[in-house]
């Protein structure tokens, strides 16, 4: 009797555990969705037509290219708007000069007075009053401020949340989420052998399940597993590329090119990527490759990361990014103020990733995570909705889109501390969480993730391939 494949008994052996997550996950579990925003624009409005009587335009936004020539198309907030009539004639003044001031600006603005600008825009509460003014009364002012509660009781609250965070976010990056790419991953390769292509990777199941443990340590933290180092992440590449690229069409020509592209990227944003960036530039690379024709594959590999792009990262991350982190502030604080006034409203988002950490790409995405009371809110779906909904009226999700964590953090700083050991950013109404959440400037982590292979890695990273390859297997809907 012939002897059942390596790969099939691991798949095998985990089904079981696979049951356990499904049964014990929440039934709601799903993955961060880059299409929800996929929804009608809202009609285009002047924004503060009702308060200023004048139609207010970011040039700083426009010149970048970074939001349409219309007015903002956002719908005014519809709490703690301010009548003109209520304003003092000091706070006129300062809005009619603020108008001025936009209308009348250069193309190019600095910046730091384009996060300016842009604050005063999205945020009148925010912006600096005018001398012997008031400035009209921040979010926090609003009489719903929010308690950050401490003590034993509550820490022993913390420790289960984050192991309920841990398992919700487990079952998504080891089934959920696979569920959703395998099908896709498989189609794209029927579709090159339906076209008489012959593939370069010959066991797609296995290599779909190695891709996503690829270059990690088998460690997993609440955000994800842990990258291994550098250097040990280049040389499982090139174990990986002559393990599964087999194809009869590659030669040497492949190889040579995947060998340049390992030695450009390893150097690209290297000062500012976070530690798992290589690893899924890599990956995400050889997936892309596996289902492209044979005769295309070398010049793919040639056509990544090459000095050009480097260059326009490092502008982009000088004179963009911080004009497209205070737009998204200012989306997020306006769709704050939609929220209902009850307990189970979101309190705050937490921008993670390369734009929080000052790393972004001109087609980086924007990472964020909720914050709500106990880690849970009705409101969450339709936040994120909504929040997707201005940012595509503002012609940013196409070209950064918004990846929402569905599953909500409580605002604790000690469980902060725990998921988190990476910047971010803390947008909140209350500004008490905002402060209370947001790390010192130059704070070091408060834990250290694991880039070693360890025997406990090692059993991670099988009992994580297993799991996948045994989604690879179950029939889809």
């Amino acid at each position: 009797m012939e002897s059942m494949p390596t790969d099939r008994r691991v798949a095998l052996a985990t089904a079981a555990f696979l049951f356990v997550l499904a049964a014990a996950a929440p039934a709601h579990a799903a993955a961060p969705n880059r299409t929800a925003g996929r929804v009608p624009a809202l009609p285009a409005e002047p924004f503060g037509a009702q308060g200023f009587g004048a139609s207010l335009r970011p040039p700083d936004l426009l010149a970048a290219g970074l939001l349409p020539n219309a007015a903002i198309a956002v719908a005014p907030a519809t709490r703690g708007a301010v009548p003109a009539a209520a304003l003092s004639p000091q706070r006129l003044e300062a809005c009619a000069a603020l108008a001025a001031e936009i209308n009348n600006a250069p193309a190019e603005l600095p910046a730091e007075a384009a996060k300016g600008a842009s604050d005063r825009i999205f945020e009148p509460g925010f912006g600096a009053a005018a001398p012997g003014a008031v400035a009209d009364p921040a979010p926090s002012d609003s009489g719903r401020p929010y308690r950050i509660r401490t003590g034993a009781w509550e820490g022993l609250k913390d420790r289960y949340r984050y192991s309920r965070l841990l398992g919700q976010n487990y079952h998504w990056y080891t089934v959920t989420h696979m569920r959703e790419l395998w099908p896709s991953y498989r189609g794209r390769r029927l579709e090159l052998i339906a076209q008489g292509e012959a593939p370069a990777v010959h066991k797609p199941r296995a290599f779909f399940a190695h891709m996503r443990s690829f270059g990690q340590s088998g460690i997993f933290y609440v955000l994800g597993f842990s990258a291994l180092r550098d250097g040990l992440v280049l040389a499982e590449s090139r174990r990986a590329y002559a393990k599964f690229f087999t194809g009869p069409a590659l030669g040497p020509a492949q190889a040579e090119a995947f060998e340049g592209f390992l030695s450009r990227i390893s150097g690209f944003n290297a000062e500012h990527r976070a530690h798992s960036n290589l690893r899924k530039h890599i990956r995400d690379a050889l997936l892309a490759a596996s289902v492209m024709p044979a005769r295309a594959i070398a010049s793919f590999f040639d056509s990544l990361t090459q000095t050009r792009d480097q260059g326009a990262t490092e502008e982009f991350q000088r004179a963009e990014a911080p004009k497209v982190v205070a737009a998204f502030r200012g989306a997020v604080m306006r769709t704050l103020a939609e929220e209902p006034d009850s307990p189970d409203r979101v309190l705050g988002v937490v921008l993670m990733g390369s734009f929080a950490r000052g790393a972004a790409t001109p087609t980086s995405d924007l990472d964020i995570e909720l914050l709500a009371h106990d880690g849970r809110s009705a409101n969450a779906s339709g936040f994120s909705a909504r929040l997707l909904e201005r940012w595509r009226a503002m012609g940013l999700q196409q070209r950064h889109p918004i990846t929402p964590h569905r599953h909500p953090m409580h605002p604790s700083p000690k469980l902060m501390a725990r998921v988190h050991s990476d910047s971010v950013l803390v947008f909140a109404e209350d500004e008490a969480i905002a402060a209370a959440l947001t790390p010192a400037p130059g704070a070091p982590p408060s834990f250290s993730l694991v880039r070693d292979l360890t025997w406990r890695g090692r059993m991670g990273r099988w009992l994580h391939f297993g799991a996948v390859y045994a989604v690879t297997l179950w029939p889809q809907a």
